[in-house]
């Protein structure tokens, strides 16, 4: 290998005169992507390294065009890093109709090199290598450019000031070199996080997780991941399988072995989340100035402490906001016109009613004593219903200010009638115009006879733009009322077809898949049996969590088999196969082999089939073997 991480070779292509204004001097080396050679720049006199990509196994025109295409945005894009611990790119072109890259000639060792060394790297080596790195990665996340090819092949260490230096930054991989002549990707599978390997995309927590697995093996001199076979090795990556580097470096600073840990789970979201917050936790536990990093586990729990502070401060201030809100709406209906001569009515019958009580019920015999009942308590008590149903009469009366937006709304076009206003606000929903229907809604709010209605609508209104505190918000207010039941033949179904498409689309919320089991579970409990076996991923998963709100019995056999089967993520399948295998249902057995006789269609599911059929099911694996 080559000081810039490229395989030498025995024979010596012939090499072009120059590309551009720069003159070939001699080749560097090859690998996947191309061919590196060592030029000169007559303008600044100095060397550079030219980096000739490799175009002779596309497998046509079309796609060699739109590989071209997205390299010339990403060089240029790349070439705007100016960092330290990045090798700059300095030029990029076309020669004869091939792409080329003029980037800096590192003079220094790789760090592949390094590792390959019968010594252990000293820990303030590692640090200063991975500070250098993590540093180079948070420029480059800042800009918007993700690495995607983090391996210890492109770490170079500069030997005149030591510093760290990251290569091949933001080159776009050829599509059609995917595999090399002996069948390993580029790249090493081994160096690429799950994210990449399940094709869900790569971010800048990629980039993390490849970062920790050149943390783990400075450290220990071996790599977490690598095993006898591609699938086996994509397996262990998937699920995070790796030994303990107390284990095989038992002098590791506690707090480098934490940092490891964290970049290499599994799922991205419990990572670092950017390159800045592991910058801290290396600084800071560099300096030995915190003990947060003295176990795994105090790490983490910081960290979500710091999640969770942050949850509750939101929390509280929404709780303020509408704590306002509930009390300026207590304050304006108490205050109105109509509310006041509503108690004054009611101070009014209510004083005369419990005055011809007392007197109707002054001969009435109790048990026990020798009183008797009067005669006349049945028309007295007539005449206390007629007079509660005088009471009541305000209350379906409009009020000045119902009847100012009644005004208004005629006014404005509508139709009259409480009836007219809701379909019409409802068809405004149906047809695309949320905007409308929200401007009328609120407005209907404010009526008696159509509030309940308008926040069903208001609370459809924001399920479609994912607004889930405001659905839940509505709905908290419309539920449980006589006017929702009256509703629920009528606007109630609309409503629970939108909350389906939601579930049926999309991971839900947590909060959301909640509320709906507490406000509509009534009328969704009927819909969660379907869903657990629909082949839709997030219908199925959205249903089981509803499931467990509303205390409907789940078959996670059945769940998980379909997950295997269906699942268009490799990281679900392999889980799900794992999964079954935990459970130790006898069901599971048959799924499990055909997954295992996929072989090169589904290599790591079945790789991971066979693993779970002769850890959990040996028996029925030796007689399937026997057959």
């Amino acid at each position: 290998m080559n000081r810039n991480g490229y395989q030498m070779n025995k024979v010596k292509p012939h090499a072009p005169v120059s590309f551009g204004r720069y003159t070939v001097s001699r080749l560097l080396g090859e690998g996947a992507m191309g061919r590196v050679y060592l030029a000169h720049d007559p303008v600044l006199d100095r060397p550079v390294a030219i980096k000739v990509i490799a175009i002779d196994k596309q497998p046509d025109q079309r796609t060699r065009e739109e590989y071209l295409k997205r390299f010339n945005l990403e060089a240029r894009a790349s070439a705007r890093l100016n960092h330290p611990s990045i090798v700059a790119i300095f030029d990029a072109g076309e020669e004869a109709g091939i792409p080329w890259i003029a980037f800096e000639y590192v003079d220094g060792d790789q760090l592949e090199t390094l590792l390959s060394g019968s010594e252990r790297l000293p820990v303030e080596k590692i640090t200063a290598i991975v500070l250098d790195i993590a540093a180079a990665l948070h420029h480059a996340h800042e800009s918007g450019i993700v690495h995607r090819d983090i391996k210890p092949a492109n770490i170079l260490i500069d030997k005149r000031t030591r510093i760290a230096k990251l290569s091949d930054f933001g080159v776009v991989k050829a599509p059609w070199v995917a595999l090399t002549q002996d069948g390993t990707a580029v790249g090493s599978p081994g160096y690429m996080s799950p994210e990449q390997l399940d094709g869900t995309g790569a971010d800048e927590r990629s980039d993390l997780f490849s970062l920790g697995i050149v943390l783990y093996q400075m450290l220990t001199g071996k790599h977490p991941f690598l095993r006898d076979s591609i699938p086996a090795t994509i397996y262990a990556t998937l699920h995070s399988t790796y030994d303990s580097i107390d284990t095989l470096r038992p002098d590791a600073p506690e707090y480098l072995a934490a940092i490891v840990n964290r970049l290499l789970m599994h799922d991205p979201a419990k990572r670092f989340q950017s390159a800045a917050r592991l910058l801290h936790e290396l600084r800071s536990g560099s300096r030995g100035t915190s003990a947060r990093h003295k176990t795994d586990a105090n790490a983490f729990d910081r960290e979500a402490y710091l999640g969770n502070t942050t949850r509750l401060h939101r929390i509280s201030q929404a709780l303020q906001t509408m704590g306002k809100k509930g009390m300026r709406r207590v304050h304006e209906i108490s205050s109105s016109p109509g509310m006041t001569a509503f108690l004054k009515t009611v101070r009014r019958h209510c004083g005369a009613l419990w005055h011809r009580l007392q007197q109707a019920t002054c001969n009435i015999r109790f048990p026990g004593t020798r009183r008797h009942t009067s005669p006349f308590i049945l028309p007295v008590m007539l005449i206390a219903l007629l007079l509660l149903a005088a009471v009541t009469i305000p209350l379906s009366s409009t009020t000045p200010q119902e009847r100012k937006i009644i005004r208004q709304l005629k006014e404005d076009g509508y139709r009259s009638g409480y009836r007219s206003l809701i379909d019409t606000c409802a068809d405004m929903l149906e047809h695309d115009q949320p905007d409308k229907a929200r401007k009328l809604a609120v407005k209907l709010t404010r009526l008696r006879r159509t509030e309940v209605p308008a926040r069903i609508i208001l609370a459809r209104i924001a399920l479609r733009e994912e607004e889930d505190e405001e659905v839940m918000e509505e709905l908290e207010q419309a539920v449980g009322t006589v006017a929702w039941h009256r509703s629920r033949r009528t606007l109630i179904p609309p409503l629970l077809n939108d909350c389906s498409h939601r579930l049926m689309e999309e991971r839900a919320d947590s909060t959301f898949i909640a509320g709906c089991a507490t406000y509509l579970g009534t009328y969704l409990a009927d819909s969660v049996p379907g869903w657990l076996a629909a082949i839709p991923y997030w219908q199925r998963w959205n249903g089981v969590h509803l499931a467990e709100h509303l205390n409907v019995s789940v078959d996670s056999t059945a769940v998980y088999i379909l997950d295997m089967q269906h699942a268009g993520s490799v990281r679900t399948r392999t889980h799900a196969a794992t999964r079954l295998g935990e459970l130790g249902d006898e069901r599971a057995v048959e799924p499990l082999k055909t997954a295992a006789e996929l072989g090169f269609k589904d290599p790591i599911l079945s790789y991971t089939a066979k693993l779970v059929l002769e850890n959990y099911f040996g028996e029925k694996e030796k007689e399937g073997s026997s057959e």
